[in-house]
């Protein structure tokens, strides 16, 4: 898997992504969450499933969160049509390296699915779920993180009120700026897009799931 400064990755200048984020050019389905390696475009493709292969690599993890993460990435395989089978491959590869690095504490690996179905099972919709997680993922520089919710964001197809994604990304970064301490101001923002209370605290779900997959990934070297 390439690690940031090999052949083919641009080196990501966090300085500059750190500017891009105060300035609020990260936006939901603009393709810009994080610096890419070379002539790659977001998102990965259907027709390249993780099977067997990528399970040999894995073993000997427990075989319940085995067949849960390989489910997961394949769902979002099998939801998304684009040209390029090279780049299905080139992502199916990279998440399965990712799993097999973070094994070395199953614990954790199996703290983050499980926090990561707790997520996706709370009142906030599709939309603003992959907005939070793309939102942790960019702030992070965990690219892998984000090219796979990229690709499931595209796969949910446009948003119904997009209006309401910026404001749940610009809430998140508040959340994560102030370690949770939002002002009475940041909570009524987000509230008259149409979120509640209840909302916002599954924001911080779902950054504290997201925080521990992008930071795991990062120290793994898989991001």
């Amino acid at each position: 898997m390439p690690l940031g400064g090999e052949a083919g990755v641009e080196p990501v200048d966090e300085g500059a992504e750190a500017a891009e984020e105060e300035q609020g050019q990260f936006e939901p389905g603009a393709g810009n969450w994080a610096r890419r390696t070379a002539g790659r475009p977001a998102g990965l493709v259907s027709g390249c499933r993780v099977g067997t292969g990528v399970g040999n690599s894995l073993a000997p993890m427990d075989n319940l969160v085995y067949v849960s993460f390989i489910d997961m990435v394949n769902h979002v395989v099998d939801s998304i049509e684009l040209p390029g089978d090279a780049l299905s491959a080139d992502l199916s590869t990279r998440t399965a390296e990712a799993v097999a690095l973070l094994k070395e504490s199953p614990e954790t690996l199996n703290g983050f699915l499980k926090l990561s179905e707790i997520f996706e099972s709370t009142t906030l919709d599709p939309h603003s779920r992959e907005t939070v997680i793309l939102t942790v993922a960019a702030r992070n520089q965990c690219h892998l993180c984000v090219d796979m919710h990229e690709a499931k964001m595209a796969a949910l197809g446009p948003a119904p009120h997009p209006e309401r994604l910026d404001a749940v990304r610009t809430f998140t970064l508040r959340v994560l700026a102030a370690s949770g301490a939002v002002g009475d101001a940041d909570l009524a923002d987000f509230e008259k897009a149409g979120y509640t209370r209840r909302n916002a605290l599954e924001v911080v779900l779902g950054i504290g799931a997201y925080t521990l997959s992008t930071f795991a990934n990062r120290l793994t070297r898989a991001a």
